[in-house]
């Protein structure tokens, strides 16, 4: 059994995506950032650096005591080996795999975070009660340099889509991580995906997959608390009819 400490954020999803496609028995336990729960000394005896996600694995291959890992591109590296799935042994395709996870780890998901904070965006108290906004840093020369960025980004996993099925030639981590990004493409700038029609079809295609619904849908009381206008942009759900 892996217990899992989450919230609903894009880089949690990663993981909650590669759990249910894997199968494994996971435990959800919920770390509630807005009340500080990150920095209490439990929690920091698992993630020392009081950051989400991370697991606890109470059942390691061979035995032993169990085994805790941090950081969300560590956790899928973990998670792959130990169900034997969406990482190839092939050498070749398995670094192809890896360098398109490191570049959704330092470059990715990093620069659509910076362009959310610097275009005005703000972010949800999201604890368990309804929350307030948190402001975050303000600049016209950083929100233009990170949104012209996003949408660079955007732009080379078109390209890189182009006659692909997956990023890679199969279905991998790679895909589960990169994924939980494209949902909130109206908090980056990035506007319609009309734009980018290969990144649409992927990311429709993922959509669809019953594990990724699943893991995109851990703790819907976090994911109800938010506010209407805030969740429909995270998640890319549709305005209610007027």
């Amino acid at each position: 059994m892996i217990d899992f400490y989450a919230m609903p954020t894009p880089n949690c999803w990663r993981v909650s995506i590669a759990l249910e496609e894997m199968g494994l028995d996971y435990e959800y336990r919920r770390v509630d950032i807005a009340a500080g729960e990150q920095f209490e000394p439990a929690y920091r005896a698992i993630n020392p650096i009081a950051k989400i996600p991370a697991i606890r694995d109470r059942g390691p291959a061979g035995g032993g005591e169990p085994i805790q890992v941090f950081e969300s591109g560590a956790i899928l590296l973990y998670l792959a080996e130990k169900a034997g799935r969406f990482l190839p042994e092939d050498t070749r395709e398995r670094f192809d795999v890896l360098q398109w996870l490191m570049w959704d780890l330092s470059g990715f998901g990093p620069y659509l975070g910076m362009c959310h904070a610097f275009n005005g965006g703000s972010t949800p108290n999201v604890g368990t009660g309804e929350g307030q906004e948190v402001a975050r840093p303000t600049g016209k020369e950083a929100a233009d340099y990170f949104g012209a960025k996003s949408r660079d980004l955007y732009a080379l996993l078109e390209a890189r889509l182009e006659g692909r099925e997956y990023i890679c030639n199969d279905y991998s981590i790679v895909d589960m991580s990169v994924w939980p990004h494209i949902p909130p493409h109206r908090l980056y700038t990035v506007g319609d995906l009309g734009a980018y029609p290969n990144l649409r079809r992927w990311y429709e295609a993922l959509k669809a997959r019953p594990a990724v619904q699943r893991g995109f849908g851990i703790d819907p009381e976090v994911l109800a608390g938010l506010p209407a206008g805030f969740r429909r942009q995270l998640r890319d759900e549709e305005a209610p009819a007027s």
